[in-house]
């Protein structure tokens, strides 16, 4: 046992010797170098795999974010083309009539009417259809391929609620509109119908009328949500291309641009979303 120390220390003095032997020959020098040059070689080619994964991601969010500001402008653009042609004109035409109707109205409860005055109106019976939106397409990429969290997420469950009252409404108005066709009413008794006022009798029928209004409220809903959806989406992708320092140029956001429906004054009053727009108020700690 006295013996086993120095027997052990020759052993590692003879290992240095051959170790350090081996490192200063050029083979061993050699071997190390290239040792070191696959180790680090292996390490800066795994960073250049995590940075082009990271690019290739990248590359991914925002085309499907331009995807998504592209359904959600192109759902905007057909619910105004549909309010323009479709919606807008039977609803003017309504409001116009009903004003007039009012003051006959008022003129019959005063004994103010002329000698043989009558009340002439021709009711819009037109039926139409929205063509089918893209909301379907736009919630899918929304909410399987685009990783935010702003409002838009909110705004699109909003939007196919709307969409979905805007064609119960329509409905409604469809039966509404064959069942004056088959009722065969009197001419008073049919306008009192169609607009909504009391008749001379007490009873009073509002289907008609609130079915115009819930058209006109549903399909501006639609407008105002589809827009904030793809006005969202083009902050949340230049947000994030600024954030990854890329070139503008090369990665372009899509810009929905509704000035012209804005001009021709199509576009819903912001003030009748404050409720919901005051949802999403940063709080100052935030």
């Amino acid at each position: 046992m006295e013996f086993a120390q120095p027997a052990f220390d020759w052993i590692v003095r003879l290992f240095s010797v051959h170790i350090w032997s081996f490192l200063n020959s050029s083979f061993g020098a050699a071997s190390l170098a290239s040792a070191a040059g696959a180790y680090f070689g292996a390490t800066a080619a795994q960073k250049v795999i995590l940075k082009s994964k990271r690019k290739e991601a990248l590359e991914t969010e925002l085309r499907n974010v331009n995807s998504a500001i592209m359904a959600a402008f192109t759902t905007a653009n057909m619910a105004l083309t549909v309010k323009k042609q479709l919606i807008k004109p039977i609803y003017d035409q309504f409001k116009t009539d009903l004003e007039r109707f009012e003051g006959f109205e008022e003129k019959r409860k005063t004994n103010s009417l002329s000698s043989g005055e009558t009340f002439h109106f021709i009711a819009d019976l037109q039926d139409f259809d929205t063509p089918p939106f893209p909301i379907q397409i736009l919630n899918h990429t929304l909410f399987n391929a685009v990783d935010t969290e702003s409002r838009a997420l909110s705004a699109a469950a909003f939007l196919e609620a709307s969409f979905s009252g805007l064609k119960n409404m329509m409905n409604k108005r469809r039966l509404l509109i064959d069942q004056f066709r088959v009722s065969q009413l009197s001419g008073e008794k049919f306008a009192y119908y169609y607009f909504g006022l009391e008749m001379p009798s007490g009873d009073r029928q509002k289907e008609y009328s609130d079915a115009i209004d819930g058209i006109m409220s549903y399909i501006n809903d639609v407008i105002f949500f589809s827009k904030t959806i793809a006005e969202d989406l083009e902050v949340y992708g230049k947000k994030l291309r600024d954030q990854e320092k890329l070139i503008p140029s090369t990665y372009s956001i899509r810009h929905a641009d509704f000035s012209s429906p804005e001009e021709q004054g199509l576009m819903p009053e912001t003030e009748n979303y404050l409720s919901w727009l005051s949802g999403f108020i940063k709080s100052p700690k935030s």
